[in-house]
Parts: structure tokens; C-alpha cells; sequence
């Protein structure tokens, strides 16, 4: 097609569209190549490329050479190119981080039952040197998650009494615990 023409087409309202169908036929592997190289091979090349030609066809200015269209298309094609880099790499650093972020909380996570764990062994050990009756009513309530009040009327005994039992269990285990060399890290509950 004829330089003069293929301008003349682009200058024109509304856009000749065989001029259209010549300048897309005859550019667009031009310009995705070129989106291909400066994106490094994205999957949206040829996106980015369609969208080129859309920035094109709305371009109202006009246009004096077909090399003047040609490196329209090539500096709209670069700037779309860098912008999707850009966009790539946020969601890289975003994704990076989502992922070290999960992480830390696997470790610190594992950590913590590594922790917990050990704490539940000198527990369970120390809870068998309590007094029958004061095992039996915190096994109860620890273990098996009974409130005062059920185990006061499972056992026979007053709320009361249990409430005391607790409390005395509980004071016997962080003394025994800190004697193991551990933090006691029971809560004491008293369910009205």
C-alpha cells in the first residue's frame, strides 16, 4: 500500500478500514516482538499487543509518515510492556511476601507446640503427684472440660470444695512446674 495513502486512511474520520486492516496486518507481529522482548516473554503479550492497536485506532492526532505510525505503535507498545513489568514485579514482591509471612507463622507455629508439648509432659507428670481426690477433680475439669458445678454433682460434693480443690491443684502445679524449669501457663477458671 502507498505511504501517502496508508496516512491519508489514518487521518481520515472515521478510519479507513481497509488502511486499518493493512497497518494491523502488516505491524502487529512487529509489535509483539517487541512486547515479547520487553516483557521477557509474558503470557499477555498479545494482549498488551490488542491493546496497542486499540490505543491506535482511538488516536485522533494526526499522523505524517508510516514510520510515524509504525513508531507510535512501537512507544505505546514499550510503555504498556514496562507498566505489565512493573505490574508483574508488585505481584511477585506482594506474593513473596504473603508467602514469608506464612511461614514465619509455620514456625513460630511449630515453635509453639514444641513448646506446648513439653509443657504438657511435665504437666501430666506433675499432676500424678497431686492427692486422689484433687487429681480425680482436676483431671475432671482440665481433661475432660466438666465445669466446677458438674463435677460438684458427679462427685458429690459441694462447688465449693471443688473451687478449693482446683485452686489448690493449680498453685501445687506452678510450683512444681517452676521447679522443672518451666513457665506455668495454666489459667484458672472458675465457672459460677
Amino acid at each position: 500500500m502507498q505511504p501517502q495513502v496508508v496516512v491519508d486512511g489514518f487521518n481520515q474520520t472515521p478510519k479507513d478500514t481497509e488502511v486499518w486492516n493493512w497497518v494491523y496486518t502488516t505491524y502487529f507481529p512487529q509489535i509483539l516482538n517487541t512486547v515479547r522482548k520487553t516483557t521477557g516473554g509474558s503470557p499477555y503479550s498479545e494482549d498488551i499487543t490488542t491493546d496497542v492497536f486499540v490505543i491506535l485506532w482511538q488516536e485522533t492526532g494526526p499522523f505524517v509518515t508510516v514510520p510515524g505510525i509504525l513508531e507510535f505503535l512501537t512507544t505505546v507498545a514499550v510503555r504498556k510492556s514496562l507498566n505489565e513489568n512493573r505490574k508483574q514485579d508488585t505481584a511477585e514482591r506482594h506474593a513473596e511476601g504473603v508467602r514469608r509471612y506464612y511461614l514465619n507463622i509455620e514456625e513460630r507455629n511449630r515453635e509453639n507446640a514444641e513448646i506446648d508439648d513439653h509443657y504438657n509432659r511435665l504437666m501430666y507428670v506433675d499432676v500424678e503427684k497431686l492427692p486422689r481426690v484433687r487429681k480425680l477433680i482436676f483431671k475432671l475439669s482440665y481433661f475432660e472440660k466438666l465445669t466446677n458445678e458438674q463435677i460438684a454433682l458427679k462427685q458429690g460434693i459441694s462447688k465449693r470444695t471443688v473451687e478449693t480443690h482446683m485452686s489448690d491443684a493449680y498453685r501445687f502445679l506452678r510450683i512444681e512446674v517452676k521447679k522443672s524449669g518451666g513457665y506455668f501457663t495454666f489459667t484458672l477458671f472458675f465457672v459460677l
